[in-house]
């Protein structure tokens, strides 16, 4: 609680993709652990960086981009495709 008072977290829309169209299902909330190691461990990487887009403790900063794809892990999934 104490983090979402601060403003420290990312709050983000789950969505429902089994039916015809994405419904909102749900909101989660990220903590983002400032050591970029972690999420690079979890199979996430560098997409990108947006330079000067955001400020950590009153400074200017960039922000980094990450994202994991589905095709980089090997297993099942509950994600089905859209049919067309």
């Amino acid at each position: 609680m104490a983090h979402q008072i601060r403003g420290d977290n990312i709050r983000f829309t789950v969505y429902d993709l089994t039916g015809e169209v994405p419904v909102p299902a749900g909101i989660a909330t990220l903590l983002p652990d400032s050591a970029v190691h972690a999420y690079e461990k979890a199979g996430f990487r560098a997409a990108g960086r947006l330079r000067q887009a955001g400020y950590w403790l009153g400074q200017v900063c960039d922000e980094l981009i990450m994202d994991a794809l589905a095709a980089e892990f090997a297993g099942p999934s509950v994600i089905v495709p859209l049919e067309s």
